[in-house]
């Protein structure tokens, strides 16, 4: 992946979470197992109603060395979903469904597609600016993973 992709999509969700007129509680935060593992995320989340909620999400992978590959696996996800929550915003279980676009390459060889998100999750506030949450299904961590456990910031 070039890096002026990543850094473009970086810089539209950090430019996304200076948006005050997104009315409401907003949450930035990171998929922090994915962090552990050695992929840098950030995900962005705008309230929408005391119900639901939209979020942007990028990850991204640069020089991966995966068992006998010939060469390095660079991936970048960016990924736009719909969440509702079943009892108040930020603050108990959701359904989690939208769209994220995953580019991988290896040397000369790329390959690029859109898979679906899908997944349940609970989450819950930490004092009045800090959010927690599991999310379980398809397309965690922007298309990345099947299991994340979120930490954000809210505003």
């Amino acid at each position: 992946m070039k890096t002026p992709i990543k850094t473009a999509a970086l810089a539209a969700v950090l430019s996304l979470a200076s948006l005050p007129a997104l009315a409401g509680d907003n949450a930035i935060g990171t998929g922090a197992l994915a962090l552990a593992v050695g992929i840098p995320n950030l995900y962005y989340q705008g309230r929408i109603n005391d119900k639901s909620a939209f979020t942007l999400e990028v990850a991204s992978v640069s020089d991966f060395d995966y068992d006998n590959a010939s060469s390095p696996i660079d991936a970048t996800g960016v990924g736009a979903s719909y969440k509702y929550y079943f009892s108040d915003y930020m603050d108990g279980g959701y359904f989690k469904a939208g769209l994220a676009n995953l580019n991988v390459s290896s040397g000369d060889d790329s390959v690029a597609g859109v898979i679906p998100i899908i997944l349940g999750g609970f989450e819950s506030r930490a004092g009045d600016n800090f959010v927690m949450g599991i999310e379980v299904g398809i397309g965690t961590t922007a298309g990345f993973g099947l299991l994340s456990f979120n930490l954000g910031a809210t505003f």
